[in-house]
This record gives structure tokens, sequence and C-alpha cells, in this order.
């Protein structure tokens, strides 16, 4: 048999109760997070000398404990109505009352989470975060909205809000966003489960959108100079979104792919280049910066000539000294 609750109550025996008792009382565990009409059993040791047996909850930690429901005959389960009480994290234990006027409580079970208002939030992107490209968009349902139609919205102006129409399905709470074409800027979203008069939303995440690459110059050497021995190549690379991540130095001859010569992280953005280890021969240089996004951008080339061989009937020429340590941010290729 199984009683109904009658009702949040308080409860005229939780205040004076001990718990320490030598008999079996149990109360099993319903789960972690509950909603709607849950049944509450129980374990009580010798039926035949219970008289009655009361479920009882409070707000976690607060020892506040109110009658859920009671039960008088075996085995002694009840039915109980969550929606008594709002959503929130709670304490739950079990009072049995013996035919002899002995009361025993069971050990309480710890922070039940109470979820019947449907609720939604967004777990990424996290609040600040540089955005671009397609990005994932993940949202947390509660129990109550699992089944609840979920959207995705975004705001340029922090008052109206857009449907995200490019972004596509990646699961039942998760979306990939396509932000390529949208200006860069600061941008709100948020997710919505339920239909147009949506029933529960999330609290709005502030995120930066950054698809423009950096900007970056190759500054020496300088058009159509002539280099032999250890070269410094020097760039000047900036972003006005998410900043310059690194900046990479590349050199070609006419018509040969990109090589890498070596990239650098911070300002002055420098490398010093042993031309000695290339054929002689005219080249082309140029910088390669990324920003911390990921976007790329390259310079202008640099066209250049390399002559470490001295020219016939001319005497060669001494290489600059190299100086005793490399300056902070040069490294040889």
């Amino acid at each position: 048999m199984t009683d109904e609750s009658p009702g949040l109550v308080p409860s005229s025996l939780g205040a004076t109760l001990e718990q320490a008792n030598a008999a079996p009382v149990e109360l099993e565990d319903p789960g972690l997070v509950l909603g709607g009409r849950v049944e509450l059993r129980s374990h009580v040791g010798d039926a035949e000398s219970v008289s009655w047996v009361e479920y009882q909850a409070c707000p976690a930690g607060s020892c506040d404990w109110q009658a859920l429901a009671r039960s008088q005959a075996a085995p002694f389960a009840a039915l109980v109505d969550t929606a008594a009480l709002p959503d929130g994290d709670y304490d739950l234990r079990l009072l049995v009352g013996r035919h002899n006027g002995q009361i025993e409580a069971s050990r309480p079970l710890r922070r039940r989470l109470l979820a019947n208002k449907p609720t939604v939030s967004l777990r990424q992107p996290q609040p600040g975060a540089w955005l671009g490209g397609a990005v994932a968009i993940v949202a947390r349902l509660s129990a109550a909205a699992a089944e609840l139609p979920l959207r995705f919205q975004f705001s340029s102006d922090h008052k109206s809000w857009r449907p995200m129409l490019r972004a596509t399905r990646a699961g039942p709470e998760a979306a990939i966003w396509y932000t390529t074409g949208l200006p860069d800027g600061d941008y709100l979203l948020r997710a919505l489960a339920g239909a147009e008069g949506a029933q529960a939303v999330s609290e709005p995440v502030e995120v930066h959108l950054d698809n423009a690459p950096p900007e970056c110059k190759l500054v020496e050497p300088t058009q159509l100079a002539v280099l032999r021995g250890s070269v410094r190549l020097l760039a000047e690379a900036s972003d006005a979104g998410s900043g310059v991540a690194a900046v990479e130095f590349q050199y070609a001859r006419t018509a040969e792919v990109w090589t890498p010569l070596g990239s650098t992280a911070s300002m002055p953005f420098r490398l010093l280049w042993q031309t000695h280890r290339l054929p002689d021969g005219h080249y082309r240089l140029r910088c390669l910066a990324r920003d911390c996004i990921g976007n790329r951008a390259a310079s202008a080339e640099v066209a250049v000539l390399l002559a470490n061989m001295p020219l016939p009937g001319r005497p060669p020429e001494r290489a600059s000294p190299r100086p005793t340590s490399e300056p902070d941010g040069e490294r040889e290729p």
C-alpha cells in the first residue's frame, strides 16, 4: 500500500527527536535529482512493531524538518509531490513510530536536488571568451526541461535578440554557430527552452567575436637589399581583437613554396637568419602573423639577393661581426 502525501506541514516531532538509536531504520535513496511525484520507501526493521512512518525534508543543512508524507501500513511507502517544495537542495530523512511509543530517525540523505521548474544555462562558451569561425554552443538543461525544444540567440547591441539562423544542431544540448560574416565586437548569447513563449531562459553570457586577421609588415630587410652572413629579420604586427599570438618568418626562391625560418611570440618580432646556409641568388621574404583565435595574415613580399660568395675578380668582403650574445627575442633559424 502506498500513501499519498498530505501536503507540506511542519513536523511536531522534528525539533525534539534524538537521532541516536540502535534500530535499523533507513530511507531508500530516491536519487540525486528529484522532480514531480516521487515514491519514497523505507527499511524499518521489525515491521509488526511499526505504528507509522513519516518522511521529512529540510533545506540542505538547515535541520528545519518538515513532513512530506506519512504511512501507517506496510510496506510504509508514500507518493510525494515534490512540486509542494521550491526547487533547491534538500536533506531527506525518515521517522518511525513504534507501538511502544519509541520514535526513531534514519540517517539523513544529504543534498538531494528538487528540480520541478525547467531551467537552462550556457555551459560553453565561457564568459569573456574570444571566438571566431565555427563556435560550439553548449547548454545545460534541468530534468524538467530535457524534453523541451532548445534554441540559441545572440545580441549585438545588448538589447534586441536574434536567432542563430546559421547554427546547426550538434546534439540534444549543443549547436555550432557559424560567425563568419558577422562584424567583430562584443555579443551576448543565451539559450531558451520551450516554444515561442519560452518556459526557461538562461542568463546571458558576453563573448567577443574576432574573425578579422591581424596586420603585419616586414620592416627589415628592405626591398631589393643585398644580404650576406647573419641578417636580422624584423616585423611589425598588430591585432585589434584577440591580440597577436605569434609571427612567423618565411622565405622562398622565385618559383618555390614558402619555407619557415622560425617564429617568435614576443615583441619586438625579430629573428636572425644565417644566409650562408643557402645558395646565393634571388629570394622572397615575408612574415605571417597569427592572432589568439587562429586568424592568419601574410605581409607583402620583400625581394632580396643573397650574395655570400665573392664576385669574380673582387676580393671577398668581410662579413659584419656577429654579436657576442643575441638580443632578446632573436635566435638563429
